[in-house]
């Protein structure tokens, strides 16, 4: 009993310490990233229209559909997004307008007369161009049977989401674009309107009157320009500026020379050479049977490589910042056209492959031995639906018409009456060259080229390297960074501006520098980093073609923008040549002085010829030769002859225009016409639904947590 009595006394002990047991079990759980009801999952890449997206389950997609995949690595993941956040929206649009794709439905788009897009993207033979129809019924058969392997099954059951929302999209795009309606009337007046065609005078002032630099884009003008379009820019979430110097690594004259020295030993080792083939192809150089015409190649070395005989090697010499040598494999008059016939064995599988090169090897063996007639074997044996009847012949070609393999031979190697068998993306062809005309006798050089690209050496690189560092090191703030930039004269300040969380492309970085603006956009969010700060790396950017470091950046975090307003560097960016054209437009017009009632061809200080203007209608848009003018047609056309209009602001510049002349348009009818109409958003309408819907929904995006 005195135990009893004790343990009662210290129950709370034991209360306390169960309670603290569990909270550690929650928050084991927590870290863990499976925190269930009571704590947000750390897990969840993004929320929309009430569908979270597991990061694993992302990854698991992402490796299924690109795996082996060469495509950015960054871009795969925005697509991939973007496939999630309309799915999301369109399944819960369409449970709201009763749109649903049944289970018959999809076995019809996936198995029967009219697949899904999707399918046919698929399961297209590249060498047809069609469905491959027993390809899809085998994979179905695999599929009842439960014999398709794992990733095949994971698979499939991608493209089945892809499917339904495709045909989701395809249901919710006919609801909202039949849904568009336009009065008769409307309908008449745009027939009649877009139809009419107008006589003009008129005298333009280019924009190219005022230089750029003598109208500066201010501030005050970018905000101006907001105020009066303030639907057009607007931050669907808070962005950042990034203001940033580019370093670019130059090879110096030594780098130049030693890589010219190292093509003289190449060259010296190349003549020695007893396998000109092998020893381009150990030296990562290029050559095939094509045969350069003189214009073909680059002017400054077009000369000095076709007065050079057959076996010789030329260079070192320079082309688009590589240094070449190049062996005259081959040199011989080039045909302006070819006619040829060839017996086609397509080729789908590695037996096909086999059966048919046995076959052409045999046909080659009987015609070469005079024992068979080349047209009656094509129409026995060729695969080729369009040449077959025709004994294989395919007629004259020009150069280039053909795939690259059969063009090569045809053009370059063959022997006119000699058989030859290749292979091609559409299988194995036994051809023969017929006739060959030669008109111009342009004479071609086969050439067997080794390139080395002329890149930065270490000891530049690592001068600018330095350099950079010295400024990021020594500059620790945003003022004293760019004053250190524009003082130094060397390099240029550059703002990207409107920089999101997920940010991964950068215009003037290069399409490969992915990774590089992902570290940028990472520093820029980093909680540690505040306003002001430069950055404390150098990032290096690579040339998008030969892939070596060929620039440095050194950065600061300029601008933070809140949502809703965006910053005035991107409306700029974006909307810059509107901005200045508005302002040239009103500096014509201080120009003009009072406002003219007629054509002169004197304007103030300006002069501009009187010019006609026949069959101007808005439709077309062009006022003589100055295209994309229908807003200033739309707002002469409802003047009435003989009325004089201007200045008008234009795309091209500043209008004065007097009615001459309008031409009605005869024979119209508007009842044939209303039969095939279109509403002009019909095309775009569901664009911009989805993005009205994307705004509606509030989407939460935590991409940036995990690349």
């Amino acid at each position: 009993m005195g135990l009893i009595s004790s343990i009662r006394k210290r129950l709370w002990i034991v209360t306390v310490l169960m309670a603290m047991a569990l909270l550690g079990f929650i928050l084991m759980d927590m870290n863990s990233g499976n925190s269930g009801a009571l704590f947000k999952n750390s897990n969840n890449m993004g929320t929309v229209a009430g569908k979270s997206l597991d990061y694993t389950e992302f990854q698991r997609k992402e490796g299924i559909m690109y795996q082996n995949s060469s495509v950015d690595f960054y871009g795969r993941k925005e697509y991939l997004w973007e496939q999630f956040v309309e799915e999301a929206i369109l399944e819960k649009e369409s449970q709201s307008n009763g749109l649903g794709v049944s289970e018959s439905e999809m076995n019809e788009l996936q198995f029967g007369n009219n697949l899904s897009p999707v399918v046919e993207r698929n399961f297209r033979d590249p060498n047809t161009g069609q469905v491959n129809r027993d390809q899809l019924s085998q994979f179905k058969t695999n599929m009842d049977n439960g014999q398709l392997p794992a990733q095949a099954v994971d698979f499939w059951k991608i493209q089945e989401q892809e499917i339904k929302k495709e045909r989701l999209y395809s249901k919710f795009n006919a609801l909202v674009s039949k849904s568009l309606y336009q009065p008769d009337f409307m309908i008449t007046k745009n027939l009649t309107d877009g139809n009419s065609k107008m006589e003009l005078a008129y005298s333009i002032i280019p924009y190219t009157e005022i230089k750029d630099e003598d109208a500066p884009i201010t501030d005050a003008d970018i905000q101006n320009y907001l105020k009066l379009n303030p639907a057009k820019f607007t931050n669907k979430e808070e962005s950042r500026d990034f203001v940033y110097a580019m370093i670019n690594i130059i090879p110096t004259s030594e780098d130049t020379l030693n890589l010219k020295t190292q093509m003289e030993e190449k060259k010296l080792n190349f003549s020695n050479a007893t396998n000109d083939s092998a020893y381009i192809v150990g030296q990562l150089g290029t050559w095939d049977q094509k045969l350069y015409k003189k214009s073909e190649l680059s002017p400054e070395n077009a000369e000095m490589l076709f007065a050079a005989p057959k076996g010789s090697i030329v260079g070192p010499y320079y082309e688009n910042g590589d240094i070449r040598i190049a062996k005259i494999l081959d040199r011989k008059m080039i045909p302006d056209s070819v006619k040829s016939r060839h017996i086609l064995y397509q080729v789908k599988t590695q037996q096909e492959a086999v059966q048919g090169k046995r076959l052409l090897d045999s046909l080659q063996n009987v015609l070469e031995s005079g024992k068979g007639n080349f047209a009656d074997l094509a129409k026995q044996f060729s695969q080729d639906p369009g040449s077959s009847p025709q004994g294989g012949d395919l007629g004259y070609t020009s150069p280039n018409r053909m795939v690259k393999e059969f063009n090569d031979l045809i053009f370059y190697k063959a022997v006119k009456g000699k058989y030859y068998i290749i292979g091609t993306q559409f299988g194995f062809h036994l051809v023969e060259v017929t006739d060959q005309k030669y008109i111009n006798k342009d004479e071609g050089i086969q050439l067997g080229v080794i390139s080395e690209t002329i890149q930065p050496g270490d000891e530049i690189s690592d001068r600018l390297m330095n350099e950079a560092q010295e400024i990021i090191q020594t500059h620790r703030d945003i003022e004293s960074f760019k004053k250190a930039i524009n003082e130094s004269g060397k390099y240029k300040l550059e703002v990207e501006p409107q920089m999101n969380k997920s940010a991964f492309k950068i215009t003037r970085f290069g399409e490969g520098a992915s990774s590089t603006v992902r570290e940028i956009a990472k520093w820029l969010y980093n909680p540690a980093t505040e306003l002001g700060d430069v950055s404390p790396e150098v990032y290096s950017l690579q040339d998008d073609v030969k892939k070596y470091t060929n620039r440095y950046v050194i950065g600061a975090y300029e601008k933070k923008n809140p949502k809703g307003t965006p910053s005035l560097e991107y409306v700029k960016k974006q909307a810059g040549d509107e901005i200045l054209s508005d302002i040239k437009f009103n500096k014509i017009k201080l120009g003009i002085g009072a406002m003219p009632n007629e054509l002169t061809g004197t304007y103030g200080t300006y002069t501009a010829k009187i010019d006609s203007a026949k069959d101007a209608s808005v439709l077309a848009g062009y006022i003589g030769t100055f295209p994309n003018e229908q807003v200033v047609l739309a707002e002469v056309m409802k003047k009435d002859v003989g009325q004089f209009v201007g200045p008008l602001k234009g795309k091209n510049g500043v209008y004065f225009v007097k009615i001459v002349n309008k031409i009605p348009p005869k024979n119209l009818d508007p009842a044939s016409f209303k039969r095939f109409y279109q509403h002009p958003a019909k095309g775009t309408a569901m664009g911009y639904m989805m993005e009205a819907l994307k705004d509606k929904e509030k989407i939460k995006d935590n991409r940036a947590k995990f690349f």
